[in-house]
């Protein structure tokens, strides 16, 4: 049973509802700030995770080809218009709602390097501490955004429990093709992508996070076919 799923998807709905509740108890003055801090903290993480790299160039390569793919279908407009689009019908709405904001929150809780890893390790081994750290730092985080957009933060749990579960079932026929160089990669991969969130979240470069997609599902062959090519 995929318990650390379960309590890191409950967590992000926790921390909306609770950021929610007590957005009006925080100041307006502290509201501006926490979504740069919470871009630094982003840049920060996504640095640890990239100095993880087993080799940088298939990493860059999968960026590039998954930035290409992403653009050509236009992930980010689908994407923003299903969730406003949902949104909409089920009036979470607020009026301080930034939509490009919003999707940025939505990449970092489902497409997160470390949730991926977590619900991968949970599924073959049964250990679900990583979900369990994840789920502490969602919490706050989901809580910080929820006094910014209000209680659709918390909807972001859905899209999260469908992607974490889904690769919870699928790690033991996946995990024995994963050698530890495309692990590494990957988790770089992510990394680039959390800075990125980090870049967007502050105001800082408004990067079009949802193209870059695709790079997650490239990333591991391009690096097993690396590691074949260079030895």
């Amino acid at each position: 049973m995929p318990i650390g799923v379960i309590v890191n998807s409950l967590s992000v709905l926790g921390g909306g509802l609770s950021g929610w509740k007590l957005g009006k108890l925080i100041p307006k003055r502290i509201q501006k700030t926490l979504p740069v801090i919470f871009g630094l903290c982003s840049l920060g993480i996504g640095v640890v995770s990239i100095t993880k790299v087993a080799a940088l160039p298939p990493v860059i390569l999968s960026i590039i080809l998954g930035a290409v793919i992403g653009e050509a279908l236009r992930l980010e407009d689908k994407i923003a218009r299903f969730f406003a689009y949902i949104i909409k019908k089920l009036p979470l709405s607020s009026p301080s709602m930034d939509l490009e904001r919003f999707i940025t929150v939505a990449a970092v809780f489902c497409v997160s390097g470390m949730g991926i890893f977590g619900a991968l390790t949970e599924g073959i081994s049964g250990d679900a501490s990583i979900l369990f750290s994840k789920a502490v730092l969602d919490f706050f985080t989901a809580l910080i955004f929820a006094v910014l957009l209000g209680p659709a933060v918390g909807l972001i749990a859905v899209p999260q429990f469908i992607i974490l579960v889904s690769l919870f079932y699928l790690s033991r026929l996946i995990m024995p093709f994963i050698s530890d160089a495309m692990l590494m990669d990957f988790t770089a991969c992510g990394g680039i992508f959390t800075v990125a969130a980090g870049l967007r979240m502050a105001k800082i470069l408004n990067i079009p996070l949802m193209n870059l997609l695709p790079a997650f599902m490239l990333v591991m062959p391009v690096s097993a076919l690396w590691t074949l090519l260079m030895g």
